[in-house]
């Protein structure tokens, strides 16, 4: 009789287990499977207004946010090679119109001119940061990066990684519509 029971117990604790790591599993999968897919956005912010520098003998003063509703900055560097697969695209944003802003992280000067030389330069101004403190401010984590900031100079959303036309269009290009300009 006690060895019946001893079965009973093992055979109910066996199936309480199965059932709680069933359970466990359900609500992991249903998570996984709920989840948002939302772009790498960053917390909403203000662009750092610290002096920077201009890859281009521009002055820094003409790097103003109010001349369009909304702008893209572009993060990309002469030595990334996701850059160099992502600047065809960039380059036909800045043909369509799109105000596309370059930062140019950690490179030199020589170095980044060339590759706009090679390769075309989309960007309305670009901003030159050797050694990364301007882009640490921004909240880079690497390169390619891209941003969209406001008018204002408020950053609305950030997309870590190559910026490619799905993400353009699913998280970018609405802002970009002809009733938001």
């Amino acid at each position: 009789m006690r060895e019946k029971g001893e079965n009973l117990l093992k055979t109910s604790s066996f199936k309480l287990f199965v059932v709680v790591v069933i359970t466990i599993l359900t609500l992991i999968l249903f998570g996984l499977m709920n989840q948002k897919k939302l772009p790498n956005n960053s917390v909403v912010k203000q662009f750092p207004t610290r002096s920077f520098l201009m890859l281009d003998q521009r002055d820094p003063q003409q790097a103003d946010w109010s001349a369009h509703p909304y702008h893209i900055v572009n993060v990309w560097a002469s030595w990334c090679g996701i850059c160099i697969e992502e600047h065809p695209f960039i380059n036909q944003l800045s043909s369509e119109g799109i105000p596309v802003v370059g930062l140019n992280y950690r490179d030199s000067k020589q170095q980044a001119r060339r590759y706009l030389s090679q390769r075309g330069d989309p960007y309305i101004w670009t901003i030159f940061d050797p050694k990364g403190d301007f882009s640490i401010d921004l909240g880079v984590l690497g390169t390619p990066e891209s941003y969209l900031v406001d008018s204002k100079g408020k950053i609305v959303l950030k997309h870590t990684g190559r910026l490619t036309r799905k993400v353009w269009l699913s998280h970018f290009k609405p802002y970009f519509n002809s009733d938001k300009s």
